[in-house]
């Protein structure tokens, strides 16, 4: 009965004696296995900067271009050289329809003259249906004529078929004419 008791409450003696010797063995492997302090007497990984290294030879020095005098280089170079025309002349696009779309709200005469200037400056430029599109609806603000907004649009819609601004700018143009169906 008694080694019922002794094994059903705790470890039996031989379990308690490895049990302590598996602690100890790796209790002194993680002791032994820790990185040695660095002394003086160890010798430099990398050789001082003030002692020459040993010549490999020619041989060894790769064939580089020329390290380019960055600072030169870019007082040399000239505001125009540096610029793509083309990302030059979208970035002029897109300031311009985005000063038209800022102050389209408030002033929509302002919007039109920016946009008229977008169309006279880029005829055939990457944002021709935004700007028809902005011009239409600054049109529709201002009061323009139905005949003119209506052959903008029809232009718009024709030489941008799918163009994702017709349903916006066929909203306006319904809310204009319920609103000057009002008594």
């Amino acid at each position: 009965m008694s080694e019922q008791s002794s094994q059903a409450g705790g470890f039996s003696p031989i379990t308690l004696v490895l049990l302590v010797g598996v602690i100890a063995t790796f209790a002194m492997l993680v002791l032994r296995w820790r990185e040695p302090e660095p002394t003086r007497e160890s010798a430099p990984l990398v050789a001082p900067i003030d002692e020459e290294l040993p010549d490999a030879g020619d041989s060894f020095i790769p064939n580089l271009p020329p390290v380019p005098d960055l600072a030169r280089d870019r007082a040399a170079r000239t505001a125009s050289d540096s610029v793509d025309p083309a990302t030059d002349a979208l970035a002029q696009e897109m300031r311009l329809v985005h000063e038209a779309r800022l102050v389209m709200e408030e002033d929509p005469r302002e919007a039109l003259d920016l946009l008229e200037q977008h169309r006279q400056r880029f005829p055939e430029g990457a944002l021709t249906e935004e700007r028809e599109a902005y011009a239409i609806l600054a049109m529709i603000r201002t009061g323009a004529p139905d005949g003119e907004v209506e052959r903008r649009f029809t232009d718009l819609v024709a030489d941008h078929p799918g163009t994702s601004f017709a349903p916006a700018i066929r909203e306006a143009i319904a809310a204009r004419t319920e609103e000057r169906q009002r008594p």
